[in-house]
């Protein structure tokens, strides 16, 4: 058990914000979990976000990094409770985080409302437990009583990683995609920071199937991705947006099958700028793996718009967005979307060397809009 010292003093999140470069110490609950991953090549990085009394929506992110993914937090559910000691207050671009310093940050995970425990399921070595701890620990589970979902409550509430075919469950999550289907039902593309377990394939399981990347483009794109979009790479390795994601290198260049489920602006007569005249456009990819924003600007914007007439580009644009022709309204939101499969040459970049990873931007390059 965590050894005693002298009484902290914990802020309410809401003033957290206004300790920028200052070590805090907070008491707080998981309302999101992150998933783990490499960071810089070296070190495992994962994000919580958390909530209190004073933020109850907002909440505040907390990143933490360590060079072994076995000593960042493993919170059990959406609810638990995390006691977070000497964590610096960050800002950036006006969002505000929470960094965790393996060197001299510590935590520790309680048990949530279906709890009456005091003592935590997990540890950080650092960590030392104060007198005034458990207090705060009943506080914050009596609120979450009132503010958590009510499927927090049930015993039958389950993450993705532990769902069962035929079982019957409750699931906090967040919702990252809705699409309509052919017959004007919905399917919600959801998310809880966790993998969901490995599913059959046509008799073969899913490392089966991530063995040959001929097997893991996107199932519903067969037989093959619309030519709409051309890569001047032909020979180029097949890899998914989490493939780039999670890329050892910052700046890499990739070749993946995306969708293409939003751009800004889309109107043709808006793609360039007015007043330098040229393109610059952000769009939204896809795949099953992840979601990104990328950016078309400058020569590779020149080469993946071409020099087709406003009539042809605006025909193909809708194709690409997949906005059946004569839709109205802003996107072609009074029409149902179906954005086609392609394929697509990414390149990431980073805007501060200060700060490589935490910059990360990509643009798509050596691609062509053909319709």
């Amino acid at each position: 058990m965590a050894t005693r010292e002298r009484e902290h003093v914990y802020l309410p999140l809401k003033d957290a914000l206004e300790c920028v470069g200052v070590k805090i110490n907070l008491f707080a609950v998981v309302a999101e979990i992150g998933a783990i991953i490499r960071s810089r090549g070296t070190d495992y990085v994962l994000t919580l976000k958390i909530v209190d009394q004073s933020l109850p929506i907002l909440g505040i992110s907390v990143n933490f990094f360590g060079d072994d993914a076995t000593r960042l937090p493993h919170v059990k559910a959406n609810g638990d409770i995390i006691c977070l000691h000497n964590v610096m207050m960050k800002a950036y671009n006006g969002n505000h985080y929470c960094l965790y310093n393996k060197r001299f940050s510590s935590f520790a995970l309680f048990e949530g409302i279906t709890s009456i425990g005091i003592n935590p399921y997990e540890i950080s070595s650092k960590y030392c437990r104060s007198d005034g701890d458990s207090a705060l620990l009943l506080e914050l589970r009596r609120w979450s009583i009132d503010h958590l979902p009510t499927a927090a409550l049930k015993e039958s509430t389950l993450q993705l990683r532990s769902v069962k075919v035929g079982v019957v469950f409750d699931l906090v999550c967040k919702v990252l995609h809705v699409c309509e289907t052919s017959n004007g039902g919905r399917i919600l593309f959801v998310w809880d920071g966790t993998d969901a377990p490995p599913l059959q394939f046509q008799g073969k399981n899913y490392d089966e199937r991530m063995m040959s990347s001929a097997k893991r483009v996107p199932l519903t794109c067969f037989p093959a991705p619309s030519h709409i979009l051309e890569v001047n790479h032909e020979n180029a390795v097949y890899s998914t947006l989490m493939d780039s994601l999670t890329h050892n290198e910052i700046v890499h260049r990739s070749k993946c099958i995306v969708r293409v489920v939003a751009a800004c602006p889309w109107h043709v007569e808006h793609l360039r700028s007015p007043v330098t005249g040229r393109y610059r456009v952000k769009v939204t990819l896809e795949d099953p793996t992840a979601r990104i924003h990328a950016y078309i600007v400058r020569e590779d914007a020149a080469r993946f718009f071409g020099a087709s007439p406003e009539q042809d580009l605006a025909h193909n644009m809708n194709a690409l967005l997949g906005i059946a022709e004569g839709a109205s309204g802003e996107g072609g939101n009074s029409t149902y979307r179906d954005p086609p499969w392609v394929w697509c040459c990414l390149r990431s970049y980073y805007l501060e060397e200060s700060d490589p990873w935490g910059t990360r931007r990509y643009r798509i390059c050596d691609t062509e809009l053909v319709g």
